[in-house]
């Protein structure tokens, strides 16, 4: 009878959605003083749902990502060689990537945890990254022979541009920012070796005992503002009615090699 999505991804209570061909409505909110997660409370119960990752061992595990948001965009190349993809068109389908957990930084809302996943070229089969419109999407581990929510989709490095004093930036999806400028780091000079770009998830297990006082209900509903993280939250979808992207995002999924 409960979800788990972004706190800056927005919605209010009251609001319906439909799960699985059945209509819910959400009657009671919390949101995290100290992280970008909130929870809902539904009507009714989930015929499904995923576990949570508890356990803090998400470095080096690979991820499976669902989502719904923008396709793919225009080429971005320096000096002719292609350096990821400007996000497209919204498009609302949902679509799944995987990746993998590189490290924990602490530079959520209120210096809270999130999970760092680098987007590598050679990073394997339907290597992901987030773009607009993800917010509140899962980040899913197989751990213990389940698939558990380890994160909720918060932020992606960038903007962009191809301009070295960073003038016309641009969102988009890069695996190599050499000689590209980067919102929040600057102009990176072209090298032999990618400089990877990076999404960014809030971690469930670091914040277990906030979510189990809501279970518990030793936790008053309501809704905090946290101080902004450095880490700049991805666009929430247009449509507030998509509410129940607490499962969902969108993400760029790049097959090997292209």
């Amino acid at each position: 009878k409960y979800f788990i999505t972004a706190d800056h991804f927005g919605g209010a209570v009251g609001q319906s959605f439909i799960f699985n061909g059945v209509a819910r409505r959400t009657v009671e909110v919390w949101g995290d003083p100290q992280s970008d997660l909130r929870i809902y409370k539904v009507v009714g119960l989930f015929d499904t749902w995923a576990p949570l990752m508890t356990s803090n061992a998400e470095v080096g595990r690979s991820v499976t990502v669902f989502g719904r948001g923008r396709q793919r965009g225009d080429v971005v190349t320096v000096n002719g060689q292609t350096k990821g993809w400007k996000w497209g068109a919204e498009d609302g389908v949902q679509s799944w990537g995987r990746n993998g957990i590189d490290s924990i930084v602490n530079v959520g809302p209120g210096n809270s945890a999130l999970l760092k996943m680098a987007f590598d070229q050679n990073g394997g089969s339907y290597e992901s990254s987030l773009s607009g419109g993800d917010s509140g999407g899962g980040v899913f581990i197989k751990h213990a022979g389940k698939w558990k929510l380890a994160g909720i989709n918060y932020s992606v490095d960038g903007k962009f541009s191809t301009s070295s004093d960073g003038s016309n930036p641009f969102d988009a999806s890069i695996f190599d920012r050499g000689g590209l400028w980067t919102q929040g780091v600057g102009f990176s000079a072209d090298q032999g070796t990618n400089l990877t770009t990076s999404s960014y998830a809030t971690r469930i297990s670091s914040r277990m005992d906030w979510i189990q006082g809501v279970f518990a209900g030793t936790v008053k509903p309501g809704i905090f503002n946290p101080d902004p993280g450095p880490g700049v939250p991805t666009p929430e979808p247009t449509a507030a009615a998509s509410i129940l992207a607490l499962m969902g995002l969108a993400i760029r999924r790049r097959q090997r090699g292209i």
